[in-house]
């Protein structure tokens, strides 16, 4: 039996050999230690962790409504992994490769995402309160991050370093106002009700049609605000009072 049957047969809850006899086993959480991969689980004589030899990633791999709060992921390759309704709550992945991980419906909150290829990963209604995505690489030429949904807090920080709160409160009216439209001309109905480049809340500000013709200045916050917007997590400001 190899790494990854080995991880397999963890996850699956089938029967496994380790030293001193064959055991069903119930997967409770997955941690690094001294560089060595180790798995907690529950025997039959108790709570036990076990070195999982010669495991470079865990691509592939299915974590879909395991209980892994606190686990450490960080500096691994986690390609195409399933995470679906885990419970990843403290859960560290800086520096992690995460392109196609599918994070449905986890529960993220306080994870650590700092420095972290997320571009590719789905996280369709997450949560993701007082998650850290600071530095995380968000979006490439082929492929973006998914937020569709998810459930960010004033404490979530952005890939740009900034909290949620301030993100909407501060930067989105500055943003919109950056080509030197006023907000009540960008921030409409028309253009909150419209996901076509061509007239999406980021080409409207800047009078243009195309996203490549942002400014450099701005485009990778207009990127980022594009896939927020396209997720539905950013309300439209309310005009600024008339003095």
């Amino acid at each position: 039996m190899n790494a990854f049957q080995t991880i397999s047969t963890l996850i699956t809850f089938r029967k496994f050999v380790i030293p001193g006899g064959r055991y069903n086993l119930s997967f409770i959480g997955y941690h690094k230690h001294g560089g060595k991969f180790m798995v907690i689980i529950k025997t039959i004589t108790g709570t036990t962790l076990v070195e999982i030899p010669g495991v470079s990633n865990l691509k592939f791999h299915n974590f879909k409504d395991q209980k892994l709060a606190l686990a450490d992921f960080s500096h691994e390759v986690l390609t195409r992994t399933e995470f679906h309704r885990a419970d990843l709550a403290g859960a560290d992945f800086r520096r992690t490769r995460l392109d196609g991980v599918s994070f449905i419906d986890a529960d993220l909150t306080g994870a650590d995402f700092r420095w972290a290829d997320v571009s590719g990963a789905d996280f369709t209604r997450a949560t993701l309160a007082g998650a850290n995505f600071r530095g995380a690489i968000y979006a490439t030429p082929d492929d973006q991050v998914c937020f569709e949904s998810a459930k960010l807090s004033g404490r979530t920080v952005l890939p740009n370093g900034i909290r949620w709160g301030e993100y909407l409160n501060e930067l989105v009216p500055t943003l919109l106002t950056a080509g030197g439209r006023p907000l009540s001309e960008v921030a409409t109905p028309e253009t909150w009700g419209n996901h076509e480049t061509h007239n999406c809340p980021m080409t409207t500000a800047f009078g243009v049609r195309s996203f490549d013709k942002i400014p450099a200045l701005y485009y990778r916050e207009a990127e980022l605000f594009s896939i927020l917007f396209d997720a539905g997590l950013i309300p439209m400001p309310a005009p600024a009072p008339i003095s």
